[in-house]
């Protein structure tokens, strides 16, 4: 199966609700795109020699998606075509970049090229796609611009650490995870470079020259978009799990449940663009109450501050 051109995709898996305790320098997903399913801003650049195609891989080394069946790739059947300058982008809604001091972004990836001669790149504007960076290691040190560092690169077979794979070219070791952090000020340094105020856009595009290969490209899958704790000196309130939606996905009623009686913290309830839809102050012996009359069927991110800091975050689902 292949998606034609222009494509718009909203692919937001809703299974990925986390419980699990806040451990320091951990990783917490909100969402991931398998591009098997439709909610979240995707969208491969609509010109007439664009190769990126949503479909089944059936290639020669290219024979099936990280999570089967559907991934995107420089065309699911045939070799990636000459002079190709094909693009997709991914949109990180703006509200993701306030959950935390650190926001990431991961995919699982096959490379099948030229080597140097045919190659990707990944870019990342910050302004509605105005102008565009390429992602790398960019650490600034007065503070005043974006911050970026390239996390990992690891080979799913045998578990070995890569060098940064900046520029995916020649051959990999079949499926590579890649992993880029957007650190938008030091935890503990106290002088913070505000992150920017508005949704940040992810661009892949595959490069090829003139000679042709017979090789399969580039092939992604399994986009995933979360914040990290890098460890901020919170109070025991931010060491753990303490809010639970019950129940959730919400039917009628919902309560916000605290397992810390007295907590004092902020409730907030944004749609998956950013807008703030709700917001309540916990009080005392007086739960939160959330309604199945105040949102339209979706997914939903949620958040908790005290003190001004972000302290646990997650996804409710409206049935």
């Amino acid at each position: 199966m292949k998606v034609s051109l222009p494509i718009l995709l909203m692919a937001f898996m809703p299974g990925l609700i986390y419980s699990q305790d806040l451990n320091y320098h951990d990783y917490f997903p909100v969402d991931t795109v398998f591009f098997e399913y439709n909610n979240i801003p995707f969208q491969i650049q609509p010109t007439t020699e664009n190769c990126w195609q949503v479909g089944r891989p059936s290639k020669t080394n290219f024979t099936s998606a990280y999570s089967p069946p559907l991934a995107i790739v420089t065309d699911t059947l045939n070799p990636y075509p000459v002079n190709s300058n094909s693009s997709f982008s991914f949109v990180i809604p703006y509200n993701l970049v306030q959950y935390s001091f650190t926001t990431y972004f991961q995919f699982y990836h096959k490379y099948d090229t030229d080597t140097i001669q045919d190659f990707g790149t990944i870019e990342a504007s910050y302004n509605g796609g105005s102008t565009w960076e390429v992602l790398k290691d960019s650490m600034c040190p007065n503070w005043s611009c974006v911050q970026l560092y390239w996390d990992d690169d690891y080979v799913i077979a045998n578990g070995e650490l890569l060098p940064h794979l900046l520029n995916p070219s020649g051959k990999s070791q079949g499926w590579i995870r890649s992993r880029f952090i957007w650190w938008w000020w030091m935890p503990v340094d106290g002088n913070p470079a505000p992150p920017p105020s508005d949704s940040i856009v992810v661009r892949f595009t595959f490069h090829s020259d003139a000679n042709p290969t017979a090789k399969d490209g580039w092939m992604i899958d399994n986009i995933l978009i979360g914040w990290r704790d890098e460890g901020t000196g919170m109070a025991q309130l931010n060491q753990k799990a303490f809010l639970k939606i019950v129940p959730n996905p919400l039917t009628d009623k919902s309560k916000v449940v605290c397992a810390l009686p007295g907590a004092n913290f902020d409730f907030y309830v944004y749609d998956l663009y950013g807008r703030l839809l709700y917001t309540r102050k916990s009080q005392p012996n007086n739960p939160i109450i959330l309604s199945r009359e105040s949102f339209l069927p979706g997914i939903y991110l949620w958040k908790s501050v005290s003190n001004g800091v972000v302290n646990q975050s997650g996804k409710l689902i409206v049935y």
